[in-house]
C-alpha cells in the first residue's frame, strides 16, 4: 500500500526530475566547468538543481512507503520526459514510444495494487 504522503511527494518529484532532464539536455551542448563559459552552462546547472530537489522529495516519499512500491512508480518520470521532449525539444513520438508509455502506466497500476 502506498501512503498519500508518498504520492504527494512523488508526483512533484517526478515532474521536477523530468524538467531537470529537459534543462540538462538543453544545456548539454554548452556545458563547461570553465569559469569564462559558466553563463552558457546555466541551463544544465539549473537542471541539476531541479534534479536535486526531486531527490529530496523522493527521499521524503520513501519515508512513508516501501521502496518496492516507490521505485517502480518513479518510472512515471519517463512519461513526463517523453511529453516534455515533444514540447520543448521538438522530439517526435512514435507508436512504439506510446506503447511504452502505456506499458509503464499498466505496470504502475500493477505495483500499487
Amino acid at each position: 500500500m502506498i501512503s498519500i504522503y508518498s504520492i504527494l511527494a512523488l508526483i512533484p518529484a517526478e515532474i521536477l526530475a523530468a524538467y531537470g532532464s529537459i534543462f540538462m539536455k538543453k544545456g548539454s551542448l554548452d556545458f563547461s566547468l570553465d569559469p569564462r563559459k559558466i553563463k552558457k552552462s546555466m541551463p544544465a546547472a539549473f537542471g541539476m538543481f531541479l534534479f536535486g530537489l526531486s531527490m529530496l522529495l523522493y527521499i521524503f516519499a520513501l519515508r512513508f512507503s516501501d521502496l518496492s512500491v516507490i521505485y517502480p512508480l518513479s518510472t512515471i518520470t519517463y512519461i513526463f520526459v517523453s511529453l516534455l521532449s515533444v514540447k520543448y525539444l521538438k522530439e517526435k513520438m512514435t507508436g512504439m514510444k506510446w506503447l511504452g508509455i502505456m506499458l509503464i502506466i499498466a505496470g504502475c497500476f500493477l505495483v500499487v495494487r
